[in-house]
């Protein structure tokens, strides 16, 4: 009993001796590793400081009890050092972060304080704005006070420029629808002069009508578009515009009417008449079917200084044995060619002709020997060859003869039309 009660005293004592083995300092035992509480191993290794404590369960940490009872592990140099990293990375991104922000920060207080200046700024535009439209009404109304007596006292005296374009406007008018009535009874009664002046009156009234529509509107415009900012930087030369304007000489209007008749006048009979443009009367029943008597056509008196007469053409022509008279014709002929008749049939260059124009109600049996038309010269005959004096009895035609070609039939109305 003795033996066995001293064994196990020494037994305890042994237990004693390693329970207070266990209770060691907190100095590291192993100069290898680093001794340190959870929380510090757990930020080292990046993880919670419960899944260190599953760890130090599951026997992967070694670890011990401190004397204050705290759990104290051990990690080895290479992980103490790459958490020295990780600090050290740690702290060097979150200063990088923390200069960004700042640098972000002070960008919003620059622009801040570029919008502050920039509403500034606008106030003080704003203020000047507001400042010479004020002086703008002060100028406008110490230009308008003086100058008003001025401007009724020259009514009294003066017509303004523009009601004198507007009478003007109304009389051209008035002249225009005046001609274009007589140019249509000219022609209905056969007055070729007369016609051809009230033509060339009736285009000019017109052209003059617009030019004075077109100075009533500008005057209007002017009026209207002028600006008080012009005013502002020249007010002297604004002062003096209306009375260069009143100093401006107009011609009367009857002296105006009388040289815009000249006008007409020197145009019609100097230009269109005998170069451009003639109406013609048909007197004759020569040209029937093509043209009936009474019709009226205009004739083209330049294109023969251009280009030849060519075979169907219709011509007007002073004739040859009567140089005051003028007759109308169609050129069968031209200068070179052969021409004949046999009862009826006519033959150029021994080639029989299609004359689908002719008069078929009254046809021609007449003959003629084979003639050739001289350099020069065209051969023409009439529509109606029952009943057309032409170069079948006056022979051909010298071409310096030709007035010119006829092209339009513009009367009567019904029958209006290309020829």
């Amino acid at each position: 009993m003795g033996l066995g009660r001293s064994k196990a005293k020494v037994q305890d004592r042994n237990r004693g001796s390693r329970r207070e083995g266990d209770l060691v300092s907190d100095e590291s035992y192993d100069s290898g590793r680093t001794r340190m509480t959870v929380a510090e191993a757990a930020h080292a290794l990046g993880i919670s400081e419960s899944a260190v404590r599953k760890r130090v369960k599951r026997g992967t940490l070694e670890h011990e009890r401190a004397i204050d009872g705290r759990l104290m592990v051990y990690l080895d140099g290479a992980a103490t050092t790459a958490m020295g990293r990780d600090r050290e990375f740690d702290e060097s991104h979150d200063a990088w972060i923390e200069r960004y922000v700042r640098g972000l920060e002070h960008r919003v207080e620059h622009l801040r304080n570029e919008l502050d200046q920039e509403r500034e700024a606008n106030q003080e535009n704003k203020r000047v704005i507001a400042a010479l439209e004020e002086r703008i009404v002060e100028l406008e109304t110490s230009e308008t006070a003086p100058v008003e007596p001025e401007r009724r006292e020259l009514n009294h005296s003066t017509i303004d420029p523009n009601d004198a374009v507007l009478v003007e406007y109304f009389i051209t008018a008035g002249a225009g629808i005046t001609a274009a009535a007589v140019l249509v009874i000219s022609v209905l009664n056969g007055q070729v002069i007369l016609a051809g002046l009230s033509a060339g009156l009736t285009l000019l009234s017109i052209a003059s009508f617009l030019i004075h529509w077109l100075v009533f509107r500008s005057g209007i415009d002017h009026k209207q578009g002028r600006s008080s900012v012009s005013r502002i930087e020249a007010p002297e030369s604004l002062q003096e515009k209306p009375r260069q304007d009143s100093q401006k000489k107009k011609l009367p209007l009857p002296l105006d009417l009388l040289i815009q008749f000249v006008i007409v006048f020197v145009v019609v009979f100097g230009l269109v008449r005998p170069f451009v443009v003639e109406a013609y009367w048909i007197p004759s029943g020569s040209m029937i079917p093509t043209l009936e008597i009474g019709d009226r056509v205009f004739v083209n008196k330049f294109i023969y200084r251009f280009t030849e007469p060519e075979r169907g053409d219709i011509i007007v022509f002073r004739n040859v044995d009567i140089p005051d008279q003028n007759l109308i014709k169609r050129v069968v002929a031209l200068p070179g060619d052969k021409i004949a008749k046999k009862n009826g049939k006519l033959f150029v260059n021994g080639k029989p002709q299609k004359e689908p124009y002719t008069n078929k109600e009254l046809p021609d049996r007449s003959s003629f020997a084979k003639t050739t038309v001289p350099e020069n010269h065209v051969f023409v005959m009439g529509d109606n060859r029952a009943n057309s004096a032409d170069s079948r009895y006056f022979g051909p035609l010298p071409e310096k003869n030709i007035e010119g070609e006829a092209f339009l039939l513009f009367w009567p109305p019904n029958r209006i039309g290309l020829i």
